[in-house]
């Protein structure tokens, strides 16, 4: 079995260092996907793509936000995205109709709406899901640097959908999450991989570890973890100056990769 993201440096902890996507994202998709406070790194899911699936496979996010696994549209892959939030659909859509996703042979699905209803409807299964869960309310209350909590404050808060699952206290965050894992699954065929990428968050100086609870939640539905990498993000201006404050900041991101039982 070959190594994921092979050709990658590491760092002295053994975290990726995919390089930095700002120009490459610029050139395929709309300018108002920078809004987005979220956006996957386009180096680490084309990387997950490579290793996880094979052409003429379809895979899904659930949490599609800006559509950045279109990528996998130029792999010979076929891409469903579903997202909550009729901004980030508009701009789906804007991407797939240009120059660079609209003459791939790959066929690309966008749902609106909720996943939780949205993945219940699919008719269809999916050989492999990549994605990225969003965070609760938790976070609000978190002493996390000042771009974990942009994050609650863009997307979830200022004109999002009542529906969004970041507007939900830990609790009722939790419960819906297991849904969609639940309802994932069922969409899912047999041996299927499950890509998840989280960032844990810090509350002043204790550190939430957020893989833990999504380990849980992925094991009640037939996931197996089969793989854990770390990735370190490039740091950003307002990151140094959080740390240059004293404040904790989390520097590294977890890729967890499943297997649904077959």
């Amino acid at each position: 079995m070959t190594e994921f993201a092979a050709g990658y440096e590491r760092n002295e902890d053994g975290w990726i260092l995919f390089p930095r996507d700002v120009e490459w994202r610029r050139k395929l998709f709309p300018q108002g996907v920078f809004d987005h406070p979220a956006k996957a790194n386009m180096f680490l899911i084309q990387e997950l793509v490579r290793y996880l699936t094979k052409p003429g496979d379809t895979i899904i996010d659930p949490f599609g936000g800006t559509g950045t696994l279109m990528l996998a549209l130029l792999e010979d892959r076929n891409v469903v995205l579903v997202d909550i939030e009729s901004h980030y659909v508009a701009l789906m859509r804007e991407a797939q109709g240009s120059e660079h996703f609209a003459g791939t042979a790959s066929r690309l699905f966008i749902y609106e709406g909720d996943c939780r209803q949205r993945l219940q409807e699919l008719d269809f299964l999916c050989d492999a899901a990549i994605f990225s869960p969003p965070y609760s309310t938790a976070l609000s209350h978190s002493t996390a640097i000042k771009e974990q909590k942009e994050v609650l404050t863009q997307y979830a808060l200022e004109g999002s959908s009542t529906q969004n699952l970041a507007r939900l206290n830990p609790f009722y965050f939790t419960h819906a999450l297991g849904l969609v894992y639940e309802r994932l699954c069922r969409r899912l065929t047999p041996g299927a991989p499950v890509a998840i990428i989280t960032k844990d968050i810090m509350k002043g100086p204790r550190r939430t570890f957020l893989s833990e609870g999504i380990i849980r939640q992925a094991q009640k539905n037939s996931l197996t973890l089969t793989e854990w990498h770390k990735w370190k993000p490039p740091g950003s201006m307002q990151q140094s100056i959080m740390k240059a404050k004293g404040a904790y900041v989390v520097l590294d991101e977890d890729i967890l990769i499943f297997r649904k039982e077959e």
